[in-house]
C-alpha cells in the first residue's frame, strides 16, 4: 500500500453529515492518513468522523480544547492568530520557521499522522 499523499480533489470530496462541505468541513488527504480542515465545532460530529477514518483532532485555536472529541483522541491543541478577513499579525517579523511557527506545528503534526504508532 502507498503511503504518497493522496489530495482529495474540491468535486471529489465527500459530505459528512452535520457538516457543511466545504464551509465548516474541508477534506484535503484520504492518505496516508485522512485529514481535513474544520471550523470550530458547533455541534458534536466525532463519531461520524471516526466513522470515516478520522482518529485524531488538532486544536489551533486554543492551547487545550474546550470540547470533547471522543472517540477521537486530541493529538495536539496550539493556539494561533487568527488572520481570517484580513487581521495582521502582531509581530511584523517573518514567522519562518521558529520552534513555535505554524509551519513546524504542520509538519509535527503531519509526522504523527502518518508515523505507524497512531
Amino acid at each position: 500500500m502507498s503511503t504518497a499523499p493522496t489530495p482529495v480533489s474540491p468535486e471529489h470530496m465527500r459530505n459528512v453529515a452535520g457538516l457543511a462541505t466545504p464551509w465548516e468541513f474541508y477534506w484535503v488527504l484520504e492518505r496516508p492518513a485522512p485529514l481535513a480542515g474544520m471550523a470550530y465545532p458547533r455541534s458534536s460530529p466525532w463519531k461520524i468522523l471516526a466513522g470515516e477514518g478520522f482518529e485524531s483532532v488538532v486544536c489551533l485555536t486554543d492551547d487545550q480544547t474546550r470540547y470533547d472529541p471522543r472517540p477521537l483522541k486530541i493529538l495536539r491543541a496550539s493556539r494561533f492568530k487568527e488572520l481570517y478577513g484580513g487581521a495582521h499579525p502582531a509581530s511584523r517579523a517573518p514567522v519562518g520557521l521558529g520552534p513555535s511557527s505554524p509551519a513546524r506545528f504542520a509538519c509535527s503534526v503531519f509526522r504523527c499522522l502518518t508515523s505507524s504508532t497512531i
